[in-house]
């Protein structure tokens, strides 16, 4: 009876101490700061992704050893990686840390905010100082995108993590608005994984002022599936 007793503590201690560790796991995000794609390795350890931001979850807490690399393609393929950066990083336990390298000075901006801050519910509507709710689309006097609409929703973007975020965002905010391709081609940039990329693209066509210079986004793919997905939206359409 003891002995089952004992045992019984053990488990329930080890569980206890295995979920406290897993809590105090940390995320961290990586881009460039012209959003070409990068690659990464962290205490030696390369990430087999490549993307315009990457994100690694489960991080412990402590210094670690990072390394950044520019992700070059060949256009008879193959690609390269040239080190952009290389440093020891403090992560903190339970963050979010955003790191930016400036690809033209080699030097790394880092951002880190509470897990809990980061991960706030973005669907709840926002406050004015008048204490007016006003909801994520804050363009309502003019239907196509000018450019300083477009800073505005760039920086609200970066604010989240992952690509569904992301998604959610941009769509909620330019559902009712009109642009142009150029545009769209800048937009693409804000998201790391093609298949998002793709996503984007084909739902934001119907919304495109100049339909006739679409096909030219073609070249913000990567593999030929994707942009022979990307053609046959258009064509469908």
């Amino acid at each position: 009876m003891n002995r089952l007793f004992y045992t019984l503590v053990f488990v329930i201690t080890t569980a206890v101490s295995a979920f406290g560790r897993h809590d105090e796991r940390s995320v961290l995000q990586i881009r460039l700061s012209d959003h070409s794609p990068l690659v990464v390795s962290i205490d030696s350890r390369h990430y087999d992704k490549y993307g315009r931001t990457i994100t690694i979850g489960n991080l412990p807490k402590g210094w670690h050893e990072l390394r950044v690399y520019e992700y070059l393609e060949y256009k008879k393929g193959g690609a390269r990686a040239k080190l952009l950066y290389t440093g020891r990083i403090r992560i903190a336990a339970g963050t979010v840390t955003k790191c930016v390298v400036d690809v033209e000075t080699n030097r790394m901006r880092i951002n880190t905010m509470d897990m809990e801050d980061a991960y706030l519910d973005y669907d709840q509507p926002q406050t004015t100082d008048n204490n007016e709710p006003h909801s994520d689309r804050p363009y309502a006097n003019s239907n196509v995108l000018n450019n300083e609409d477009l800073k505005d929703l760039e920086a609200r973007v970066e604010e989240r993590i992952t690509d569904t975020d992301k998604l959610k965002l941009m769509k909620s905010v330019l559902e009712q608005r009109t642009y142009y391709s150029v545009q769209v081609r800048t937009m693409l940039n804000w998201l790391a994984f093609e298949s998002s990329r793709v996503d984007f693209a084909k739902w934001s066509y119907e919304r495109v002022l100049d339909k006739q210079d679409y096909w030219k986004l073609e070249d913000a793919f990567t593999f030929s599936s994707s942009k022979d997905e990307f053609n046959e939206h258009i064509r469908s359409h």
